[in-house]
């Protein structure tokens, strides 16, 4: 089959027509797909032998597992070979398998339970050297990486304070960091940067936010009414469950950014922009959107009722 996997598709092909139940000659037949980088014959030939494999389902179940991760697959390539296992818990080709694909997914954790479990199976593995340092280089990335979160966590909740002690903050610097029911209301935020940062229930009523960048950012049920913000980018954001009603939202940039279930109710938008956006269950209802550009933008379930809508810039308009 290695020296000419082309001819061998014609015989194997005979011969699963004249014995159907033949497993092996369907087992052979994939593998000769897989030498002529043919994914899809491949996969159609081992999912149609699967079920009658028999002894042979934990090695049709691997390989498998094997196209799907050379194809790029990772969430069918772990589904298959973790049903290998199922059919033999000493497969160790498949624990192999899924340790690296687990790792291509950055699931590192179960990836090394996965190596190490192949290594006990296979403790004179030639791979060995290679796969105990890759299992060092993945504990010692974790640790540091639980470093990096501490620090973070502790980052936050020192800015929390900080916040809480100051009606008044200017060009404060907290990208990437997460903040969880920190209480931003009533405060005064100028050319503050907090890009990459996630906020998950935190309060922003009549807050005024002036110049300042939350690019990239995540908003989970996080509470903006009544604030005056001008001159902010929410570019590549998400905002998810949010509120901005009864809130001055002047020359703001959503452009890029996802918005669901959020409601801007009773707003004034004047001359902000939501370009290359997504916005679905979101209501601007009775809003002032003069100059407010929609354009390249997804709308699904997307309320504007009693709002000045032909003061905005929508498809087809000139900029």
């Amino acid at each position: 089959m290695q020296n000419n996997p082309a001819e061998a598709v014609v015989f194997l092909e005979r011969a699963v027509q004249d014995e159907p139940a033949n497993v092996k000659a369907w087992l052979y037949l994939g593998i000769v797909f897989e030498q002529l980088n043919r994914p899809d014959e491949a996969i159609s030939v081992y999912r149609r032998v699967l079920p009658m494999a028999g002894s042979l389902s934990a090695n049709v179940a691997n390989n498998l597992g094997n196209v799907y991760f050379h194809s790029g697959n990772n969430e069918m390539a772990e589904q298959y070979y973790t049903q290998a296992i199922g059919f033999d818990s000493v497969y160790s080709r498949a624990f192999l398998g899924r340790a690296n694909t687990r790792i291509r997914a950055g699931n590192f954790q179960n990836a090394i339970m996965d190596y190490e479990q192949y290594l006990m199976l296979e403790p004179r593995s030639s791979q060995r050297p290679g796969i105990e340092q890759l299992i060092s280089l993945v504990r010692a990335e974790a640790a540091a990486e639980e470093r990096r979160r501490q620090a973070a966590e502790e980052e936050a909740r020192r800015i929390g304070r900080y916040i809480l002690e100051n009606k008044v903050i200017k060009d404060l610097n907290a990208p990437g960091l997460n903040f969880i029911s920190t209480d931003f209301s009533s405060r005064s935020f100028y050319g503050c940067n907090f890009m990459d940062s996630t906020f998950s229930m935190c309060l922003f009523t009549n807050a005024e936010i002036q110049l300042c960048f939350f690019d990239y950012a995540n908003f989970i049920d996080c509470d903006f009414s009544g604030g005056n913000l001008q001159f902010l980018s929410f570019a590549g954001a998400s905002i998810q469950n949010c509120t901005f009603e009864n809130s001055e939202l002047v020359h703001l940039n959503y452009c890029g950014t996802a918005i669901n279930d959020t409601t801007f109710n009773n707003s004034n938008l004047y001359n902000s922009r939501f370009i290359n956006a997504g916005i679905e269950n979101t209501d601007f209802i009775d809003c002032n959107v003069k100059k407010v550009f929609f354009l390249q933008t997804k709308k699904e379930n997307v309320s504007l009722k009693s709002s000045n809508t032909a003061e905005a810039v929508f498809e087809q308009e000139e900029l």
